[in-house]
């Protein structure tokens, strides 16, 4: 279900809104959101140190992007 709704984001993303690149981050912990994240074909750009405060405690994120072009090729690829 995540996945289908993140290909729903991406799709509007890059074809309604015009958008060039799209990032996403999840908590370093939480590793299903990163297997979301890459089934949706989107790259690990990198770890965000200590980036966000929760609960009172500093959390390190996981950064990942898909570029306009990446989502393309991956688009004609999952086609044919």
């Amino acid at each position: 279900m995540a996945t289908e709704a993140v290909k729903i984001i991406l799709n509007y993303g890059f074809n309604t809104l015009q958008l060039n690149k799209i990032i996403a981050t999840h908590l370093v912990e939480n590793l299903a959101s990163g297997h979301v994240m890459i089934k949706n074909n989107m790259k690990k750009e990198g770890e965000l140190k200590e980036h966000t405060k929760k609960n009172g405690i500093y959390h390190s994120l996981v950064q990942y992007r898909l570029t306009k072009s990446e989502y393309i090729e991956a688009t004609c690829n999952n086609i044919s």
